[in-house]
C-alpha cells in the first residue's frame, strides 16, 4: 500500500538515498517518490490517504466510504453486513474504490462461501472448506471463518525451571485486547507481582513454592485453546438494549465486566459478552452493579457530608454516572470478582458466570434482587464529617447531583484548582464590598484566602472557634487542645508547636556580630515582628543597639520613625538561668547542643566544616515527623517543619555509612553528622513513646494509623498499620505495619504513633 502513495514533490529531497553499483563506479543519488517503510510518518500518510479517498468517493461508493472511515486499521479492513446482498455490494464497492487509486485488495476472508466464490484463488486467505479448521489473524486475534468464532492458540513448552524474564515472556504471548482471558491474565500477573516483591533479578530462578504454582499455571494453559467465543451479531428485531456493568476490587486487582442485554419482541433477553469500544447502538439504560455495600452508601450520601478524600471521588462518580442506576449484586453472582481475584485456565472454558453473566440477566431482569444485606452503620459512618447523621443505603439508587449543597461546598466543587477557587471567591468578595474593575490585587487575594480558610475551619472546628472568640480555652476533648490554638487578627484559627530550627554561626560574642547574624536570618527567612531569647549579654547588648538606632531615627523624620514603629521588632527576654521558660524553642536549642558537644568533643574543625555540620543538623531537626499529611491509608508521608519552610520534606544526598577509621576532612564532617543523626533521631522516637505509668486510659492504635532501624540521614521509617493484635485485656499488643519496603510485624512498644490533628 505504501508504494501506491506519492508524496509531495517538494518533499522528495527528504528521501534521498545514495547507491553504488560496483567498486569502480561512481556514487549515484536517488530520490524516493512514494511513502517509505520504516519512516515514523508512513502510517499516518497511509491512513490519511485512505480517509481522503473515502471522502472523495463517498457519492459513488457510500458503503465502501463508511468501511474505510470506521472499519480500517492501517492495511486491514474488518467489516461486515447484515445480509448476503449488502455484503456483496460492500465487497464490490471496496474493490472498485481502492482499484481506482491503484490499490488491490488481497487475502479475503469471510464466514460466507458465496462471497469468496467470485474471487480468484490467489486473493483468498484460505480456500473455504466445510472440513477445514483453519484460522486467520484479525488484528492479532485468531478467527475461524467457517465456525465464525474467535479462538486462542497457545504454544508454550514446559521447562524444568523458569526465571522472572521467562515468566514475563509467557504472559506477553497471551494477546487478549478484548479481555476474554481477563481472569487468567490476572492470576498470571499476580504471580509476577509476587516475584517483584521478592526482589528477584531478571535471570534468577523462581523459588518454591512460587515455582510450583507457575509450573501448574503453564501446564493448564493448554485449556485456553478450548475457549471458543461466538461472534454475536445483533439483528434488526431488538427493541431495547441495556448496558450491564459489573465492578469489583480486591487486594490484587480491579475488575470490570460489561455486557449488552438485548430485549426482543418476545421479551427474551440475549447477552453479548464484554464490549470494549463504544457500541454504535442506542443504549436504553445503563445499570451499574457492585457488591460493596459501603460504596453504595457513599454514592447515596451528598458529597459535602463526606470527608475530603472520599468526597472528591464520590462527587466525580456522581457526576459521571448521573443518568445511571446503581444496584447491589452478591459476590457469587458478580463476574467482575473473577477478574479481580484471578482464575486458573482449567476453569475458564466452561465457566457460565463469565461467558453469560449472572442468571438474572438471561431471565430479562435488570438486577439480582430486592437489595443489599443490612450493613453495620459504623462501617460507613467513619468517612462522614463530624456532626453528620449517617443514613443507611437503600437497595438501589439512581445517582443525582441535585442535592442541596451549601455555598462553600458548591464553591469547592467548581474546580480542583485551589488558585482558581481562590480567584472566584475574590471576585465574589469584590462584588459584595464594592464593584471595582481591573485585575485582582494581592490584598484582595489574601483577604479571600483568609475568608475561605475561615469558612472551612468554621465547619470543622466551630466549637473551638466559638470558645476562643469568648476568650475561653478549648474543651478538654478537643483534638486541638495540645496544639496551643489561637485566633489571629483575621479570625483564622492557628496552632502553635510547629517550630522549625535555624542555626547561625557567629565569629564572636559581640552585639555587632549578632546584628549581622540577625540580618542574615531576615534575608533567608523573612523579617519577624517579635523575638524571644534568653538573657544572654550578647542579646541584651543587641537589644540596646537596636533601641539606640530607633532613637536616632525618631528625631529627624517622624514618618520614617512611624514606619519603623509599625514594622519594628519587639524583643522579649526570659529570666536569667531559666531555660524552662523558653519552652519549645529552648528544647530545640538543647537538642542541638546536647549531641553537638558530645559528638564533636575536642575535634578541631575549620569554619567551613563547622558551618556545614551546623546546617546539616538544622536540616535533621527540621525533618522530624509531626503528624500524618493525610488520612489516606496509602499515604506514608508525614508533615515536618520543613513543609513550612520550603513546602516539602527535607532530603539529603545519599552517602555511604562511614565507620571510624582514617578519614579525609570532608568524610570526617560527614561521619560527625551521621553520628548525631543516629543518636538524635532514636532519642526523638523514644520521646514520642510515653513511658509513664498508665494512670489514664489512652486510645488504642487502629488500622490506618501512621507509625514506625538504621535509616540514612533525613529519612524516617514511616508506615501504616494494616492489622492489629490484641491481648486478653483487649489492649493492642502488636501490629502489622505496611511500609514502602513491605509489611512487618512489630510489638506496640516498637512503634511511635503520629496523631492526626484534625
Amino acid at each position: 500500500m505504501y508504494r501506491q502513495i506519492l508524496i509531495d514533490p517538494d518533499q522528495h529531497d527528504l528521501q534521498c538515498i545514495v547507491w553504488k553499483t560496483g567498486p569502480n563506479t561512481e556514487v549515484s543519488a536517488y530520490r524516493l517518490k512514494t511513502v517509505t517503510y520504516e519512516m515514523s510518518n508512513a502510517p499516518f500518510l497511509a491512513i490519511r490517504t485512505l480517509q481522503q479517498l473515502a471522502e472523495d468517493e463517498k457519492s459513488r461508493f457510500p458503503l465502501a466510504s463508511e468501511a474505510l472511515l470506521h472499519d480500517t486499521y492501517l492495511d486491514d479492513i474488518v467489516s461486515g453486513a447484515p445480509d448476503l446482498k449488502t455484503a456483496r455490494r460492500l465487497q464490490s464497492q471496496l474493490r472498485d474504490a481502492l482499484q481506482s487509486c491503484g490499490m488491490t485488495l488481497h487475502k479475503w476472508s469471510s464466514n460466507s462461501p458465496e462471497l469468496l466464490n467470485s474471487l480468484l484463488s490467489t486473493d483468498v486467505e484460505h480456500l473455504f472448506s466445510v472440513d477445514t479448521d483453519l484460522s486467520v489473524k484479525t488484528l492479532g486475534i485468531s478467527w475461524k471463518p467457517f465456525q465464525d468464532r474467535f479462538a486462542f492458540k497457545v504454544s508454550i513448552s514446559m521447562k524444568p525451571s523458569y526465571t522472572k524474564r521467562e515468566v514475563l515472556s509467557v504472559i506477553a504471548r497471551l494477546y487478549d485486547p478484548l479481555g476474554f482471558l481477563g481472569p487468567v491474565l490476572t492470576k498470571a500477573k499476580v504471580l509476577l507481582l509476587r516475584l517483584w516483591q521478592l526482589r528477584l533479578d531478571w535471570d534468577d530462578e523462581l523459588p518454591n513454592p512460587i515455582a510450583d504454582e507457575w509450573k501448574e499455571f503453564v501446564t493448564t494453559m493448554k485449556y485456553i485453546e478450548k475457549v471458543k467465543i461466538t461472534r454475536f451479531i445483533l439483528t434488526d428485531t431488538w427493541l431495547r438494549i441495556v448496558l450491564q456493568d459489573f465492578a469489583d476490587a480486591s487486594e490484587a486487582a480491579y475488575g470490570a465486566v460489561i455486557y449488552l442485554q438485548c430485549f426482543y419482541q418476545n421479551n427474551n433477553a440475549k447477552l453479548v459478552k464484554k464490549i470494549r469500544s463504544s457500541p454504535r447502538l442506542e443504549i436504553s439504560d445503563i445499570v451499574l452493579h457492585t457488591d460493596s455495600t459501603i460504596a453504595l452508601a457513599w454514592l447515596k450520601t451528598p458529597a459535602n457530608h463526606l470527608k475530603t478524600f472520599i468526597a472528591n471521588r464520590v462527587s466525580k462518580v456522581q457526576r459521571l454516572t448521573e443518568n445511571c442506576c446503581w444496584t447491589h449484586v452478591p459476590s457469587p453472582l458478580n463476574p467482575a470478582d473473577l477478574v479481580s481475584r484471578g482464575l486458573s485456565p482449567r476453569d475458564l472454558p466452561e465457566l457460565k458466570l463469565w461467558w453469560s453473566g449472572p442468571s438474572f440477566l438471561e431471565r430479562g431482569e435488570l438486577s439480582s434482587g430486592p437489595g443489599p444485606p443490612l450493613m453495620n452503620e459504623s462501617e460507613y459512618s467513619c468517612e462522614l464529617k463530624n456532626g453528620v447523621v449517617p443514613e443507611l443505603p437503600i437497595s438501589s439508587i439512581c445517582v443525582s447531583t441535585n442535592c442541596d449543597l451549601s455555598f462553600l461546598s458548591d464553591l469547592l466543587c467548581m474546580s480542583n484548582s485551589y488558585v482558581k477557587i481562590l480567584r472566584i471567591f475574590s471576585y465574589v468578595l469584590r462584588f459584595v464590598n464594592v464593584i471595582v474593575s481591573g485585575p485582582l490585587s494581592a490584598s484582595e487575594l489574601d483577604q479571600a484566602e483568609n475568608r475561605l480558610i475561615g469558612m472551612v475551619q468554621g465547619e470543622v472546628f466551630s466549637a473551638e472557634i466559638r470558645n476562643l472568640q469568648c476568650k475561653k480555652g478549648v474543651l478538654p476533648n478537643s483534638k486541638l487542645r495540645n496544639l496551643n490554638p489561637f485566633l489571629d487578627s483575621d479570625g483564622v484559627l492557628r496552632v502553635g508547636g510547629r517550630l522549625a530550627v535555624h542555626i547561625e554561626i557567629v565569629s564572636d560574642l559581640t552585639s555587632e556580630a549578632f546584628i549581622t547574624t540577625l540580618k542574615r536570618f531576615f534575608g533567608r527567612r523573612g523579617k519577624c515582628a517579635k523575638l524571644h531569647s534568653d538573657n544572654g549579654k550578647t542579646f541584651v547588648g543587641a537589644n540596646q543597639e537596636i533601641k539606640g538606632l530607633l532613637k536616632l531615627v525618631k528625631e529627624p523624620d517622624e514618618q520614617l520613625s512611624g514606619f519603623l514603629s509599625t514594622e519594628g521588632i519587639e524583643w522579649k527576654f526570659i529570666p536569667p538561668r531559666a531555660p524552662s521558660f523558653g519552652g519549645l524553642w529552648e528544647a530545640a536549642v538543647k537538642s542541638v547542643k546536647y549531641h553537638l558537644k558530645r559528638i564533636m568533643g575536642r575535634s578541631n574543625l575549620t569554619y567551613e566544616e563547622f558551618l556545614t555540620v551546623c546546617i546539616q543538623i538544622e536540616g535533621i531537626l527540621n525533618s522530624r515527623p509531626l503528624c500524618p499529611l493525610s488520612s489516606s491509608a496509602d499515604d506514608l508521608n508525614a508533615l515536618t517543619p520543613a513543609h513550612f519552610l520550603i513546602g516539602r520534606s527535607m532530603n539529603s544526598i545519599i552517602e555511604p555509612n562511614l565507620s571510624e577509621s582514617v578519614l579525609k576532612r570532608w568524610q570526617r564532617v560527614t561521619r560527625l553528622v551521621q553520628i548525631i543523626w543516629n543518636k538524635w533521631h532514636r532519642g526523638y522516637l523514644s520521646e514520642l513513646q510515653q513511658h509513664n505509668k498508665w494512670q489514664f486510659q489512652k486510645e488504642n492504635v487502629k488500622v490506618g494509623d501512621l507509625v514506625e532501624d538504621n535509616m540514612p540521614t533525613f529519612k524516617w521509617p514511616l508506615g501504616r498499620i494494616t492489622k492489629i493484635y490484641s491481648g486478653n485485656d483487649t489492649l493492642i499488643r502488636a501490629v502489622k505495619v505496611k511500609t514502602q519496603k513491605g509489611e512487618y510485624k512489630r510489638a506496640i512498644s516498637r512503634v511511635c504513633l503520629l496523631h492526626m490533628p484534625v
